[in-house]
């Protein structure tokens, strides 16, 4: 009901997989029509790890142009969604399916995927994004968080869903 800097999901269960659907808008103020959202990870009861353990990749396409780009060392998952932004439009939100795979299992990293677009329409910067990414860390995931790059709101009227997956 509220704009929001971040969105923590604490209370997990014990699924086998996760599945995170959101569409949102930023407050950035800027020409930009989108704004990155970052995902992070805690474990153990800990506080949400912001080192350098986490690592993206992607590809997006944007009207006539397709590019693909990785990164290590970051302190966040990158591009695990899109926030539109004002200079997009005020009624377009970003939307984001993303998946947590095997976040309990304490015998290997946790990874995600993603897909996601922005609503910035007839605009050079109107993405759709396929993007995976890797926490490095192996403990179970107790806390997920949400936050956006330019470290800017959530604004009121972005959704955010949780769903557990169980296995077969």
């Amino acid at each position: 009901e509220a704009d929001a800097a971040s969105v923590t999901f604490s209370s997990l269960g014990s699924y086998e997989h996760l599945q995170l659907r959101y569409s949102t808008h930023s407050d950035l103020d800027t020409s930009n029509n989108y704004d990155s959202i970052y995902i992070r990870f805690a474990t153990g009861g800990g506080s949400i790890d912001t080192g350098t353990n986490y690592s993206t990749h992607q590809m997006f396409a944007a009207q006539t142009t397709v590019a693909a780009n990785a990164a290590t060392g970051q302190t966040g998952i990158y591009v695990a969604g899109y926030a539109d932004t004002p200079a997009s439009n005020a009624a377009e939100y970003g939307p984001t399916v993303l998946d947590i795979l095997d976040y309990r299992n304490a015998s290997k990293n946790t990874t995600i995927q993603a897909t996601c677009s922005t609503g910035a329409k007839n605009t050079s910067t109107a993405y759709l994004v396929f993007a995976s990414g890797l926490w490095d860390n192996t403990g179970a995931v107790d806390q997920i968080q949400l936050s956006l790059y330019s470290t800017d709101n959530f604004v009121r009227g972005s959704e955010f869903t949780l769903f557990g997956l169980a296995s077969s």
